[in-house]
């Protein structure tokens, strides 16, 4: 089977600050880059090389910040909305901090786990397509005893809600955890990360290569 996404077809990326990537200024105004700075830009730039003429309408919906709490509430609005073909999800970083160094604004694994749960379910059955990307953190588990390593142990559970999901509802699949952590093993962070959480632009073309790979491109 070849390339999954068809001509003509509509996509949605959606996401945090990660997926926003220079999308949206201050206030969630979107600037002059609709397409932001990141990895959706990386894989229409991508797409239009190997495919010219492929004619895809694709949205980055992509907000700093946020969390499933606050996705599940823009859902219909931001992404539905446009009629997607296809859908990629990727957040989860927010939802995990949030937990465990801000108690008021929680989303643990059981509501993280919920808010998928209806993200996916509105999406199944408005007929779209959906990649469902594991939230990632670039940092290697040699050292769990400081901050960076009991975010990434703690990241576990998310990943495990997502992995559950994937097998629950058939969604294509984008281990990007566990890509970065394949980088790590070979580059230094600052090659790919400005910190653990943000990909430099180089780790945002490893998100691009990876979420392609997926979709047989």
């Amino acid at each position: 089977m070849g390339f999954l996404l068809q001509p003509g077809q509509t996509v949605v990326f959606a996401g945090d600050s990660i997926t926003d990537a220079g999308r949206t200024l201050d206030l969630g105004i979107v600037g002059e880059t609709p397409l932001g700075e990141g990895y959706v830009r990386d894989v229409v730039g991508l797409i239009d090389a190997r495919y010219p003429g492929h004619g895809l309408a694709v949205h980055n919906t992509g907000i700093g910040g946020i969390t499933t709490a606050e996705l599940t509430h823009l859902w219909d609005e931001h992404v539905l909305a446009r009629e997607p073909d296809w859908v990629t999800i990727l957040i989860g970083i927010n939802d995990c901090h949030r937990t465990l160094y801000e108690d008021g604004r929680a989303v643990p694994p059981a509501t993280y786990e919920a808010n998928l749960r209806d993200i996916l379910d509105r999406t199944r059955a408005a007929g779209a397509s959906v990649v469902l990307l594991d939230p990632f953190y670039m940092w290697l588990p040699a050292d769990r005893g400081d901050q960076p390593g009991q975010v990434l142990e703690f990241l576990g559970a998310y990943h495990q809600v997502v992995h559950r999901l994937v097998a629950e509802y058939g969604t294509l699949h984008v281990r990007t955890h566990d890509v970065f952590q394949e980088q790590l093993a070979h580059r230094p962070l600052p090659e790919i990360g400005v910190e653990p959480v943000h990909p430099t632009p180089s780790g945002h073309l490893v998100i691009a290569h990876a979420l392609l790979d997926v979709l047989r491109w």
